[in-house]
């Protein structure tokens, strides 16, 4: 929720700072993404042992504490620099979906356990998609209504873009106050007993295991699609987020924001379908590795769809709006099938680390 409620306006507060051209505001969504997507993944290993010796819960918690600082903050930046140093710090510490991910990891000890506990993780994700955007949205392109209702004109004249901060801020600490009063550690359950083998004391046991899985028979190839899809996904977000703000004069779609929005919720209502009726279907008949190594095929018609669309809808023509609607159905609906991918990948590697274990 709180990666993706800023998609609805930060071009918008890239160009409210005033001191970037038109063209570069795309250069700038990008870095700003990027910087977050490559301190969560730098630090993701590190999340999962402290996990390890401190507990999920904990980490959970302070994930989410951290998530609600940094998502106040970004409403509250004034420059690049600080808008980029905010979105670091978030990328820093969110390290939430790695401890989700090991939780519902310990306690899945069959594939079908695997698969439905990860299907349904990436569903909520999708719903916490929906809700961030629609936050981001509302909150930003309605602020005027807002500020009469307040009686901060002159607040959030100056901070804009703070409202969806603040709302996804108190949402995180109203989530870590939740977590603190009733969830409870997962543990790993071995033939029906709970294994309490102390990775806790040492953070060696860890590294061991991780060791040990990556060198198993068949993992090698797991982790190196998964790298490959992360990449091109988080690419393909970057380039729609920018393709869908640009002018269509300048090889964009020129959405508006409630129209960007929307697109994004149809994406979320695909991802729950691929997720809950194709994937399953798929993965009895074809298998996880089946499902990873053809999942590349996708990207190469979804980067060029934008194109495309742009091509169809810059001459204003009846016939070429028509073409785009067909190519934009199309792509919304194949997009999402990303989102299964990466399901079919925790699965792929609950799989191995069964295996490992009960080696």
């Amino acid at each position: 929720m709180a990666y993706f409620s800023i998609f609805p306006y930060v071009a918008l507060m890239v160009e409210h700072d005033g001191s970037s051209r038109a063209t570069d505001i795309g250069v700038y969504v990008g870095f700003f993404e990027a910087l977050f997507l490559a301190a969560q993944a730098l630090t993701s290993i590190f999340w999962g042992t402290m996990a390890d010796r401190f507990g999920g819960k904990t980490i959970l918690i302070f994930s989410l504490l951290g998530t609600a600082i940094s998502s106040l903050i970004f409403g509250f930046t004034s420059s690049h620099w600080q808008m980029a140093l905010c979105r670091c710090f978030m990328g820093t510490v969110s390290g939430g979906d790695v401890v989700i991910r090991a939780m519902i990891g310990k306690q899945c000890m069959t594939e079908t356990d695997a698969t439905c506990g990860f299907s349904l993780f990436s569903f909520a994700g999708n719903i916490g998609m929906v809700s961030g955007l629609i936050i981001g949205h509302a909150l930003v392109n309605h602020v005027s209504q807002y500020s009469t209702i307040l009686k901060t004109v002159s607040f959030l004249e100056k901070y804009p873009f703070c409202l969806p901060g603040i709302t996804i801020g108190a949402m995180s600490v109203t989530c870590a106050i939740v977590i603190t009063l009733f969830v409870d550690d997962a543990q790993q359950k071995v033939n029906g007993v709970v294994d309490d083998t102390p990775s806790t004391n040492s953070l060696l046991p860890t590294w061991a295991f991780l060791c040990q899985l990556i060198e198993s028979r068949g993992v090698g190839n797991t982790p190196s699609s998964f790298v490959n899809i992360s990449l091109l996904g988080s690419a393909f977000t970057a380039v729609a987020t920018l393709a869908l703000y640009t002018d269509i004069s300048q090889g964009g779609l020129e959405f508006l924001g409630h129209e960007t929005t929307l697109y994004m919720i149809c994406q979320s209502a695909f991802a729950a379908c691929w997720l809950f009726l194709i994937y399953p279907a798929l993965y009895r008949h074809f298998g996880t590795q089946n499902i990873i190594s053809s999942s590349p095929t996708l990207f190469p018609f979804l980067f060029l769809s934008f194109s495309i669309m742009n091509a169809f809808v810059r001459p204003g023509s009846e016939a070429g709006f028509f073409i785009f609607r067909v190519v934009l159905g199309v792509m919304t609906t194949m997009r999402p099938a990303v989102y299964m991918v990466v399901t079919a990948v925790y699965v792929g590697l609950q799989e191995k680390r069964l295996l490992v274990f009960y080696e």
